[in-house]
Protein backbone atom coordinates (compact mmCIF):
# COMPACT_ATOMS: atom_id res chain seq x y z
CA UNK A 1 0.00 0.00 0.00
CA UNK A 2 2.85 2.39 0.75
CA UNK A 3 4.40 1.54 -2.51
CA UNK A 4 1.16 2.32 -3.99
CA UNK A 5 0.54 5.45 -2.34
CA UNK A 6 4.14 6.87 -3.34
CA UNK A 7 3.92 5.91 -6.81
CA UNK A 8 0.33 8.03 -7.23
CA UNK A 9 1.45 10.81 -5.16
CA UNK A 10 4.84 11.18 -6.92
CA UNK A 11 3.40 10.66 -10.20
CA UNK A 12 1.11 13.90 -9.21
CA UNK A 13 4.17 15.56 -8.48
CA UNK A 14 5.53 14.87 -11.52
CA UNK A 15 2.41 15.65 -14.10
CA UNK A 16 1.56 19.21 -11.48
CA UNK A 17 4.40 20.24 -9.55
CA UNK A 18 7.54 20.02 -11.71
CA UNK A 19 5.53 22.27 -15.44
CA UNK A 20 4.01 24.64 -12.00
CA UNK A 21 7.52 25.39 -10.07
CA UNK A 22 9.31 26.11 -14.26
CA UNK A 23 6.71 28.46 -15.05
CA UNK A 24 6.40 30.04 -11.77
CA UNK A 25 10.11 30.30 -11.73
CA UNK A 26 10.37 31.66 -15.40
CA UNK A 27 7.88 34.71 -14.11
CA UNK A 28 9.36 35.67 -10.71
CA UNK A 29 12.75 35.92 -12.73
CA UNK A 30 12.48 39.55 -12.74
CA UNK A 31 11.19 39.89 -9.14
CA UNK A 32 14.02 40.82 -7.32
CA UNK A 33 12.26 41.06 -3.79
CA UNK A 34 12.57 37.73 -2.28
CA UNK A 35 9.65 37.30 0.12
CA UNK A 36 7.78 37.66 -2.94
CA UNK A 37 9.45 34.36 -4.48
CA UNK A 38 8.54 32.82 -1.00
CA UNK A 39 5.03 33.80 -1.13
CA UNK A 40 4.44 32.84 -4.68
CA UNK A 41 5.67 29.47 -3.94
CA UNK A 42 3.37 29.08 -1.35
CA UNK A 43 0.33 30.02 -3.03
CA UNK A 44 0.33 28.76 -6.46
CA UNK A 45 0.92 25.22 -5.72
CA UNK A 46 -1.35 25.45 -2.50
CA UNK A 47 -4.00 26.51 -5.27
CA UNK A 48 -3.67 24.39 -7.83
CA UNK A 49 -2.89 21.47 -5.29
CA UNK A 50 -6.43 22.29 -3.64
CA UNK A 51 -8.02 22.52 -7.30
CA UNK A 52 -6.70 19.28 -8.55
CA UNK A 53 -8.13 17.23 -5.14
CA UNK A 54 -11.43 19.06 -5.81
CA UNK A 55 -11.56 21.45 -3.02
CA UNK A 56 -12.40 18.86 -0.22
CA UNK A 57 -10.80 19.66 3.08
CA UNK A 58 -8.44 17.15 3.53
CA UNK A 59 -6.74 17.83 0.01
CA UNK A 60 -7.06 21.53 1.51
CA UNK A 61 -4.97 20.37 4.08
CA UNK A 62 -2.89 17.92 2.10
CA UNK A 63 -2.43 21.43 -0.88
CA UNK A 64 -1.16 23.73 2.44
CA UNK A 65 1.53 21.31 3.53
CA UNK A 66 2.88 20.87 0.32
CA UNK A 67 3.03 24.96 -0.55
CA UNK A 68 4.85 25.11 2.98
CA UNK A 69 7.40 22.54 1.99
CA UNK A 70 7.68 24.11 -1.04
CA UNK A 71 7.91 27.64 0.21
CA UNK A 72 10.21 26.38 2.86
CA UNK A 73 12.67 24.99 -0.03
CA UNK A 74 12.39 28.70 -1.20
CA UNK A 75 13.54 30.09 1.97
CA UNK A 76 16.05 27.88 2.20
CA UNK A 77 17.85 28.74 -0.81
CA UNK A 78 17.01 32.87 -0.32
CA UNK A 79 20.48 33.90 0.57
CA UNK A 80 22.16 31.56 -2.14
CA UNK A 81 20.32 34.03 -4.82
CA UNK A 82 22.79 36.28 -6.38
CA UNK A 83 21.21 39.21 -7.89
CA UNK A 84 22.66 40.54 -10.98
CA UNK A 85 21.96 43.89 -12.74
CA UNK A 86 21.13 44.41 -16.68
CA UNK A 87 22.57 47.05 -16.82
CA UNK A 88 26.65 46.40 -16.61
CA UNK A 89 29.45 45.46 -18.83
CA UNK A 90 28.45 43.16 -21.80
CA UNK A 91 24.90 43.78 -21.14
CA UNK A 92 25.41 46.35 -24.63
CA UNK A 93 23.28 48.73 -22.52
CA UNK A 94 25.13 51.63 -22.03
Amino acid sequence: MWLFMMAIFGGLCLLVGVPVGLVLGLLLRPVRRQWIHVVAFFAVPSMVLWAVFGFDPFGGVLALSIGAAAAAGRLAVCRDVEIASAIGPGSGVQ
